[in-house]
């Protein structure tokens, strides 16, 4: 076996470890919307959620958002892991089921840096309801 195509083996099995320690180390986080109830289910012990609410004034309605922590739906505004561009209005009528095996649900995050509606955990609007054991859940007011 020649030089090169030894250090192709050897770099073939590495990526190949790394993706599968990538994979495993990630929090695995999925969500569904349905009407206007979203539905995150996250099945690591260490998942991070963070939602807030902003106002958006191209669209003249508040939105739900989720920036940060553990990745689900489509981007920090999506709540659809399957497809994209899901919003979620957050109105009164608005449902947010977070399923925790563990770690952290925060509400209240600060809104994006380009919109000026900042919305305490206190303020916010519609349903919030979390499921889990182990967890730990904290509500930001600033």
């Amino acid at each position: 076996m020649n030089r090169t195509r030894f250090c192709r083996i050897t770099f073939g099995a590495l990526v190949l470890a790394a993706g599968s320690l990538s994979a495993s180390a990630l929090a695995t986080c999925t969500s569904t919307l349905v009407g206007s109830t979203a539905t995150v289910t996250c099945d690591a012990a260490k998942d991070n959620v963070q939602i807030g609410r902003f106002y958006s004034d191209y669209a003249g309605v508040s939105y739900w958002w989720h920036p940060g922590g553990a990745p689900f739906g489509g981007g920090n505004f999506g709540w659809d892991s399957n497809v994209p561009y899901q919003d979620l209005e957050a109105t009164a009528a608005s449902t947010i089921n977070v399923h925790l095996a563990g770690g952290t649900l925060t509400l209240g995050i600060s809104a994006p840096p380009q919109y000026y509606d900042v919305s305490p955990a206190d303020s916010l609007v519609g349903n919030v309801n979390w499921y889990g054991t182990r967890s730990n859940t904290s509500a930001s007011t600033t």
